[in-house]
């Protein structure tokens, strides 16, 4: 019984680990494509702003003289680290100072390059933490002259969503927790049902056949306990019937074997005459032949007991059953100096 409680207990446990690892996950990514997809769109509508300005108020002089006479144009309350690039990706200024010669290899430049937006998520050789780029194209006549890029780390960001993450570690402890205590109580709610009917078939299979399951419910495990039930109530009567039997039987055997102990006796008598021994010898054969059907019964007492055997009914004469009674009867009171009459008003047609 402890290994089906251990077994429904791992399952139950496994199921739901499996359901909380698999929504921290989908949470988990959920919250950072969120967290991510904001920032992107923050950089995005920045740098809109500065090529809008670009394209608006600066696109007459060249990326170079706009670098040195309105550098601080591209990023005025901004917050970002910004970025300009000529036309085939080599950076000509850095707001925050630093140089990387290998931004023409970034995903989000080679897309500014062929005039499109491109963003990118990844390492910088001068930051230990992830940083997310936004860069845009300049153009003047629909030629790239240039590259704006907006670059922003992702530290904050990223520890924002280690306590997220963390949040739900510790909501998914509890669940873990809860759940464990869920599949205690079912667990036992299913079990102990199975328990008691596991002990009361032991009572039984002892021979204690009065002792009953009262499990209520219409599950199977009832419908198994009112079975079983049902079973003790079959052969607690067929035991009665076992038992009536073989007293039955046992009752009918000694009348005859009386009847012909008597008879015996009564012909090992040498004044016994002649009518009285082919009387003796009659009963003699009769109550032999009702010996050897009750034999016949005892052998078909397995087909009594699974119900094959049915009683057959028929008509008595009860004066000819009164007579032979005591034609067997009186010799063995004879015998033993007993008076045994017969006083009868009986009408011969009662069957």
């Amino acid at each position: 019984m402890k290994s089906i409680k251990n077994t429904l207990i791992r399952s139950f446990i496994f199921l739901i680990l499996f359901i909380v690892i698999c929504m921290n996950i989908l949470l988990g990514t959920l919250v950072k494509k969120y967290y991510y997809d904001n920032a992107e769109t923050l950089l995005r509508n920045q740098i809109e702003i500065a090529t809008n300005f670009y394209n608006k108020y600066l696109y007459r002089s060249s990326l170079i003289e706009n670098i040195y006479d309105n550098v601080d144009s591209f990023w005025n309350k901004n917050n970002a680290e910004v970025q300009i690039l000529d036309e085939k990706g080599n950076l000509l200024m850095d707001s925050i100072g630093v140089y990387d010669n290998d931004l023409h290899e970034k995903p989000d430049v080679k897309k500014a390059i062929n005039g499109e937006s491109g963003s990118y998520v990844g390492n910088v050789s001068y930051s230990n933490y992830k940083v997310m780029s936004v860069s845009e194209p300049l153009l003047n006549d629909n030629e790239v002259i240039g590259i704006i890029r907006y670059v922003i780390s992702l530290e904050e960001i990223n520890n924002e969503l280690k306590n997220i993450v963390f949040c739900f570690m510790l909501i998914s402890i509890l669940v873990l927790f809860l759940g464990i205590i869920i599949s205690l109580i079912l667990s036992n709610k299913i079990i102990n049902p199975i328990k008691k009917l596991t002990d009361i078939s032991q009572k039984m299979a002892n021979g204690n056949l009065n002792v009953r399951n009262n499990i209520s419910g219409e599950g199977e495990v009832a419908q198994l306990a009112n079975t079983l039930d049902y079973m003790a109530e079959e052969i607690i009567k067929r035991e009665k019937l076992k038992d009536d039997f073989i007293s039955s039987v046992s009752h009918e055997l000694r009348t005859p074997l009386t009847s012909i102990k008597g008879w015996v006796i009564t012909l090992q008598d040498d004044n016994t005459d002649k009518e009285t021994f082919k009387l003796g010898f009659n009963i003699l054969e009769k109550e032999t032949d009702r010996l050897s059907n009750m034999v016949e019964e005892l052998l078909d007492f397995s087909r009594l007991i699974n119900g094959k055997m049915q009683l057959k009914r028929e008509k008595v004469n009860v004066m000819e059953l009164i007579e032979y009674i005591e034609s067997y009867m009186i010799p063995r009171a004879l015998k033993e100096c007993i008076n045994f009459n017969v006083l009868s008003n009986l009408d011969n047609k009662i069957y």
